[in-house]
């Protein structure tokens, strides 16, 4: 499908009107939290498949994990976490072992039984298994064994030091606890029927809507509203017009230029929670499909595309990203610290001088897939716009958000924007995007490096290894750097901003917490209340 910049912007009364009679009826409903979230379909409830990152407000509450951060605080610091079905752990001096030790008498929903360490590592081995369908096993390739030697008892041995696992592993997506039994039992039903332990537990599922009803037996704080429902609204307008008409409690916020500004100025009374780092935004260059094997063509593009503009157009807090990591990472390239030849400040004569080295003097086009959902597309539409200047036309097709990540994993796709949430871990956006072994497959079962960067072409694969073996946090930073550097010299994959994750919410729902830095852009809702 074709996607005009008309119907980018335009509205969608016929939609937002059959959208709003039935939720406004039910609108003063204390007992049920309404979320309005960005995607056309839910894509999986299973942690280890989890591609689309609004799936994450469904999973945040039905699963439990080891440890967790602060309500509404994404931290890198191990002493900062909670305890959750971990009561305590502790690392070994060499940060090559961590024993954890588990709270006894948690039981999984719907009578599948009490969580033991059996299951966390059957959980923890099914999400390092690409055989078994994870989507993210890159992000355990340091974890050696994974132990149970009593059912209250998990032992992680890795193969070198880790003293930021609790943010690099162990809390990340596909870490939450599943009943082994329950997958056991159901395979592939388990995407749309989990079993977990969290405080809220599945009562239904549509393509387009997730209901969830209060675990009664939880065994921690249990939630306040008894019910939730997460609509799947894709449309940039139904969900602008469902949280103006106070039809749901939350939306995600529409991402397009000035769109935020606009819902706030409609309604001054709204709450926005905003938490930075949100979204990486990483353009890979597919080297396997022409014209991107050229390092000439990919630099060339790095100058057209006007970085400053795409961060001053986008949320309100959208800082310019120069490398894989935001600056307000350990290890990051900033302002202050960047070479000069490694900035590609927006220069389109440079552009063009370099398309015409690489044979393309009277330009060139190529066709791309984009996700329709108004982040992406925003993005996509300006880049689009900006290479045009220097004689590029890029052939953009719009898809749902669901497809797009599913044809992407699947290199299909030749220039591919990706978005995610990160912890502030500076090896993991490396890991995840830009070492060999998460070379996208074509069978789906590989990583989120679009671009084959380390397999086309030599990569970073060996000041990677030696960052993640060196103890020295000092000397890994250096390392990060550096791998950073060679990263933007070969131009494989080109950062361009790092987009605030922001929630816009009615001021009848409260939180009992102020949101922060929360990595991967959700947190619970436990805690929640809507005033009458």
């Amino acid at each position: 499908m074709k996607l005009t910049r008309r119907q980018f912007v335009g509205t969608s009364a016929t939609f937002a009107a059959s959208l709003a009679l039935p939720l406004a009826v039910r609108a003063q409903d204390t007992q049920t939290l309404r979320l309005g979230m960005g995607a056309a379909q839910v894509g999986t409830i299973d942690p280890i498949k989890l591609t689309q990152g609004v799936d994450n407000w469904a999973l945040n509450h039905v699963f439990d994990q080891l440890v967790r951060p602060p309500a509404g605080l994404g931290t890198a610091a191990p002493e900062a976490y909670v305890p959750e079905i971990a009561e305590t752990w502790e690392m070994s001096k060499d940060a090559k072992t961590w024993t954890f030790h588990l709270r006894k008498g948690v039981q999984f929903h719907k009578g599948y039984g009490e969580l033991t360490s059996e299951d966390v590592k059957f959980s923890f081995d099914r999400a390092a298994n690409p055989k078994a369908g994870s989507v993210n096993s890159i992000s355990w390739q340091n974890v050696q064994s994974v132990e149970a030697p009593d059912p209250y008892t998990v032992v992680l041995k890795l193969a070198g030091p880790d003293p930021l696992l609790l943010t690099s592993v162990v809390h990340g997506t596909n870490a939450a606890i599943v009943s082994k039994k329950a997958v056991e039992e159901k395979g592939d039903r388990f995407a749309m029927d989990p079993v977990g332990s969290g405080p809220y537990q599945l009562d239904s599922v549509q393509s387009d809507l997730v209901r969830l009803v209060a675990n009664t037996d939880y065994w921690g704080e249990k939630a306040k509203i008894p019910n939730m429902e997460i609509s799947y609204i894709v449309d940039t307008s139904a969900r602008t017009f469902a949280i103006l008409g106070g039809t749901v409690d939350m939306i995600l916020a529409p991402a397009g230029p000035g769109a935020i500004n606009s819902i706030m100025q409609q309604n001054p009374n709204l709450k926005m929670d905003i938490s930075l780092p949100g979204n990486n935004c990483s353009l890979h260059f597919n080297m396997g499909r022409e014209p991107f094997g050229d390092e000439r063509v990919r630099k060339a593009f790095a100058y057209a595309i006007d970085k400053q503009a795409i961060s001053n157009s986008l949320t309100p807090v959208t800082p310019r990203t120069f490398g894989l990591n935001p600056p307000a990472n350990p290890g990051a390239l900033t302002e202050k610290n960047i070479p000069a030849e490694l900035r590609y400040d927006h220069n389109p004569e440079k552009a063009k001088a370099l398309l015409a080295e690489a044979g393309f003097a009277k330009g060139l086009s190529f066709s791309a897939f984009c996700s329709q959902r108004d982040d992406y597309a925003s993005l996509m539409l300006i880049i689009q716009e900006q290479l045009r200047q220097v004689g590029v036309n890029m052939d953009l097709k719009f898809m749902d958000h669901t497809s797009y990540h599913a044809e992407k994993n699947k290199d299909l796709n030749t220039l591919i924007l990706r978005l995610g949430g990160y912890p502030q871990v500076p090896t993991r956006v490396i890991q995840n995007e830009a070492i060999s072994a998460a070379e996208v497959k074509k069978d789906g079962s590989g990583g989120d490096n679009f671009s084959h960067y380390g397999v086309i072409i030599p990569g970073i694969d060996d000041l990677y290894n030696k960052a993640t073996n060196e103890p020295d946090l000092n000397r890994r930073l250096e390392l990060v750097t550096e791998m950073e550097r060679k990263i933007l010299t070969d131009m494989p994959v080109m950062s361009l901003c790092s987009t605030a994750y922001v929630v816009i919410r009615n001021p009848n729902m409260t939180l009992p917490f102020t949101v922060s830095t929360v990595a991967g852009g959700t947190w619970r809702l436990t805690g929640a209340e809507k005033l009458d």
